[in-house]
């Protein structure tokens, strides 16, 4: 990881989400939709990883959750939430950044989920 990423974090210059505030950000991606969480691990510093999985009638999403920063799993470049999609077979089929945390605000304008 980089030296200016680690004073960031250290500094507080980019605030390190609290589990509510992304189930906020994970319920607004999905909108009505019932989801299932899957992993959510955490360390000293709060969730450095989440994944919740919502079911499409063409399979199904898996969205992930990963910070910034140093944390067990590796080093995150971005606190973003990236969304994978799989076919009915549970090949995934594509993915994308679909939330990034930019200048301490949830930026989920990146792509157009539009569920049924």
């Amino acid at each position: 990881m980089t030296e200016g990423l680690s004073k960031k974090l250290e500094t507080g210059s980019e605030n390190i989400p609290t589990p509510e505030e992304i189930a906020t950000v994970f319920e607004e991606l999905v909108g009505s939709k019932e989801y299932t969480e899957g992993r959510k691990l955490e360390d000293e510093l709060g969730v450095y990883l989440w994944e919740i999985r919502m079911e499409t009638e063409d399979g199904h999403t898996e969205y992930e959750y990963n910070r910034a920063g140093p944390n067990p799993k590796g080093k995150g470049l971005q606190t973003a939430i990236y969304a994978t999609f799989y076919d009915n077979d549970g090949i995934p089929i594509s993915g994308s950044s679909v939330a990034k945390l930019i200048n301490n605000k949830w930026n989920t304008e990146l792509l157009d989920l539009q569920f049924p």
